[in-house]
């Protein structure tokens, strides 16, 4: 009796940890990676180098989709009933569209445990393609009736977001499966997970309609569910993507 007590308590805990890791998904930079020490003393957390320009300017090309195979990754496509444990934006530089960058909020145990808070970041494509642990898709924005987005909205929300936290609160998670999130107050969230910056900046682009971000998950963002885009806009089936190459096919 008392083994089986013990053993269900067990299973609520890695149930708890896990839910807190809910939507994180496998970091695509290794542990490795360099850091920004003066970064670093203006923010709480440890920040990753990003690969990115100053005065980079951007444009919205589409969503990414993944699928990871870490214990956390694997859970979370159990809980959510999906292949899909993380989403992210895909962006082009707007003075090179083949050159590409994965906007997400995303990070990893390991870098937990090294005291590396997860948090907002932007990182070449092919650098995610090369190190990601897992399969990688795409799912390409189609523009019917204008060019694209605004290079100076989407480069602005970029800005305002880049290195901000990923959720410390694990019930905003928890509620995100059940829609049951309520709006935020502020025009500009404080911290977001993966599928919940994903939402917002679409929304705020003008590419989805308007709603709570809070209560999108990664599986959302597929081809077998249907977001509510504006009029004009769609998104393509899901592309795979060759990870021997390093680019998308």
């Amino acid at each position: 009796m008392i083994a089986q007590n013990t053993n269900k308590i067990k299973r609520q805990k890695i149930a708890l940890t896990s839910l807190a890791f809910l939507m994180l998904g496998s970091s695509s930079l290794k542990a490795s990676d360099t850091f920004d020490d003066d970064l670093v003393k203006k923010t709480p957390y440890t920040v990753l180098h990003q690969e990115t320009q100053k005065d980079q300017q951007y444009n919205i090309v589409g969503v990414a989709l993944f699928s990871g195979t870490d214990p956390i990754s694997s859970l979370i496509k159990v809980v959510t009933r999906s292949k899909i444990s993380h989403v992210g934006i895909i962006l082009a530089d707007a003075n090179d569209e083949n050159k590409w960058y994965c906007f997400e909020s995303t990070g990893s145990a390991s870098e937990v445990l090294q005291g590396k808070y997860p948090h907002v970041r932007t990182t070449a494509w092919d650098k995610v393609v090369t190190e990601y642990d897992g399969k990688i898709s795409y799912r390409l924005l189609v523009f019917e009736d204008r060019d694209r987005t605004d290079t100076r909205l989407v480069t602005g929300f970029v800005e305002d977001y880049n290195h901000k936290s990923y959720t410390k609160n694990p019930l905003r998670l928890l509620k995100a499966l059940f829609k049951v999130n309520t709006e935020s107050r502020s025009k500009c969230l404080k911290t977001a997970f993966c599928s919940e910056l994903t939402s917002k900046m679409l929304m705020d682009m003008g590419v989805m309609d308007k709603g709570i971000a809070g209560n999108y998950i990664p599986k959302d963002f597929t081809s077998k569910k249907s977001i509510t885009l504006t009029p004009g806009i769609t998104l393509t089936p899901e592309f795979k993507v060759n990870k021997k190459k390093a680019f998308k096919e």
